[in-house]
């Protein structure tokens, strides 16, 4: 019988063990500021010089020698027959005594102190340290991809302040890696490049940023360039774009070959020329939304994911019909070269998709499967039912797949499900990505409630799925198959299709657990990335949906502390409000992993995790 996960079995965190002596093949520790010691342990002081036969105290034995450097000596004083050293001062052990002579006889010398400490140890999967790399010249990371030469490319911007009057310009920023998961001072000196897509005007009180600009997602293309998603305000900062760039490996942007610029829109229900027949024109405009990106198998398409609102033409319900503004979902191929609509895709047009009524659909991650099928992971807020993940397939040139298609409301390709939504508990769910694993199952995760503040069941700490019953914001994700006649949940992953990640019990200071991006591996093994409690976690789990054993544990918390979660890497919390992992990616074979952290005043964050 599968044995369900409850947080509740785990009651505590070690606290983080004293610095300790490791072998060569264990990374230094970090210094106070961040900074990486040399592994070597500081050796301690000289032994102090005992006194001469004239007098004065016996000298003290040399100081300690702290992290790195050594103590000096202690000259002896002048006493008849005086003692040797005392003990060793500072981080070093003590030195030893010297031998007492006889009266007017020089001191005996104080022996060597003892060793300082060596690094802190950590978890020999955390290839770039305890706590990973903090860039603090950017802001955010929320796209990550691994070249093929092994560095790693992270996309964001630059500026934490989005509060206006005397918000903040914020600037397209890139960084590059190098495969350990430090800064590449060979990629514009300091391994960040950052641009200015446009100005902030700050003539609108109703509009915060009206110059902003941020990136959500990179992939490197065959050629060896980059193709960065970004959304961007447009020049009168009343609505938004989802825009693509490229960008060579040295930093500069690359034109696209139709003499657009190296600025390319991506058009989602409203081009530029209909923007003047929007609702509420010209105070308002189309504010789209780019949430991912993927390639497709060949390299020579890109597909965009995101959300807006509804196409021209798309009218409301009843006896007044008026244009819709409530956002829908929608999907877009684009040639590389161009950056032109794919003309075998949807006959060359975004495809797009409205869950029911005037419901706000929210676009997530995207990804691209091996055989060019296209999927698309979000969620929709179903009336007084609460968040549902709606998953999307279609074929790879843009038809829904009949398989896919479950719950209500029933949309052609597309599966719509909340198990959490029972009689009793009413919980909600998200989802910000989906992938397949090598069964068919495809797995999900996000976060939501698994009982909400308004559940029926009975005060007995448990739910209908045997989850915690906490109401607060957990990790949660499920599993389900495609079939022909239609998709139905997998109930031999996790508890019956469901797998809810929850810190109640362990008393971290807060208890919003998330997900945020997964991957599968070659062995079907998912590692997610998100939130536990107050720390960026990366959480890795078996196949069938339970915390893998034997991942995490000893040494993989934060500054090195042991975890009492199976399967769980914590990294330590930047300070105020605590940042996500929001993105990740797996290395080409498969055995690096790399993930990185979301708005925070503090910088980004980046951690590389070695799953051999």
């Amino acid at each position: 019988m599968k044995v369900s996960f409850n947080l509740n079995r785990f009651a505590s965190f070690a606290l983080p063990m004293t610095c300790l002596a490791l072998s060569a093949s264990v990374a230094a520790c970090s210094d106070d500021d961040g900074g990486i010691d040399d592994p070597v342990a500081g050796a301690g002081g000289a032994a102090g010089k005992g006194g001469s036969s004239s007098g004065g105290s016996g000298g003290k034995g040399g100081s300690g020698g702290a992290s790195s450097d050594g103590g000096t000596d202690s000259e002896g004083g002048t006493d008849v027959g005086g003692k040797g050293g005392s003990a060793g001062s500072g981080l070093g052990g003590a030195g030893g005594e010297g031998a007492a002579p006889a009266e007017g006889g020089a001191g005996g010398e104080g022996a060597a102190g003892g060793e300082g400490p060596g690094p802190v140890p950590f978890h020999s999967a955390k290839i770039n340290g305890p706590d990973g790399t903090l860039v603090k010249q950017v802001n955010d990371l929320r796209g990550v991809t691994f070249a093929s030469n092994g560095k790693i490319w992270a996309v964001g911007h630059v500026g934490a302040n989005t509060a206006y009057p005397g918000g903040v310009d914020r600037q397209v920023a890139v960084v590059r890696f190098n495969a350990d998961g430090s800064l590449d001072s060979t990629f514009d000196g300091d391994g960040v490049k950052t641009w200015n897509l446009r100005t902030r005007q700050g003539v609108d009180d109703q509009l915060t940023n009206d110059g902003d600009e941020y990136c959500m997602g990179v992939k490197e293309l065959p050629s060896g360039d980059v193709a960065i998603l970004c959304n961007r305000r447009d020049a009168a900062g009343k609505g938004r774009d989802a825009v693509l760039l490229k960008m060579s490996p040295s930093g500069n942007l690359i034109n696209w070959s139709n003499a657009a610029g190296a600025v390319r829109v991506v058009d989602f229900g409203w081009t530029d020329v209909q923007n003047a027949a929007y609702p509420g024109a010209p105070a308002a405009q189309p504010t789209d939304e780019g949430g991912g990106m993927d390639l497709t198998p060949d390299g020579k398409q890109i597909v965009v994911f995101g959300h807006g609102p509804a196409k021209l033409g798309e009218l409301t319900a009843g006896d007044a019909p008026v244009q819709r503004t409530d956002n829908d979902r929608y999907v877009v191929k684009v040639n590389v070269t161009d950056g032109a609509p794919d003309p075998t895709f949807n006959e060359g047009k975004p495809y797009t998709f409205n869950s029911m009524g005037v419901l706000g659909d929210n676009s997530r991650r995207g990804y691209v499967q091996p055989d060019g099928s296209i999927v698309s992971a979000g969620y929709t807020n179903i009336t007084d039912k609460g968040n549902h993940i709606v998953v999307l397939r279609l074929s790879p040139t843009g038809t829904p797949d009949a398989d896919f298609t479950y719950g209500a409301p029933s949309i052609p390709g597309v599966f719509v499900a909340n198990p959490f939504l029972t009689s009793t508990d009413k919980g909600v769910a998200e989802c910000y990505a989906a992938q397949r694993q090598s069964s068919g199952r495809y797995v999900t995760t996000g976060y939501g409630s698994v009982v909400s503040t308004n559940a029926n069941n009975p005060d007995d700490g448990i739910s209908d799925y045997g989850w915690d019953k906490t109401q607060m914001v957990d990790l949660v994700s499920f599993g389900f198959k495609p079939a022909t006649g239609g998709a139905a949940l997998d109930m031999t992953y996790g508890v019956d299709g469901t797998l809810a990640i929850q810190s109640e019990a362990l008393n971290l200071g807060n208890t919003e657990d998330r997900g945020r991006d997964l991957v599968v591996l070659p062995d079907d093994r998912v590692v997610m990335a998100g939130r536990l409690g107050t720390s960026p976690a990366l959480f890795v789990l078996t196949a069938d949906g339970e915390l893998d054993p034997t991942e995490g544990g000893e040494l993989a918390g934060a500054g090195g502390a042991d975890v009492s979660i199976p399967g769980a890497y914590l990294y330590q919390p930047l300070s105020g409000t605590t940042s996500h992992f929001y993105a990740i990616a797996a290395s080409k074979d498969a055995k690096r992993i790399a993930a990185v952290t979301n708005n925070h005043a503090d910088g980004a964050l980046l951690a590389v995790l070695s799953l051999e």
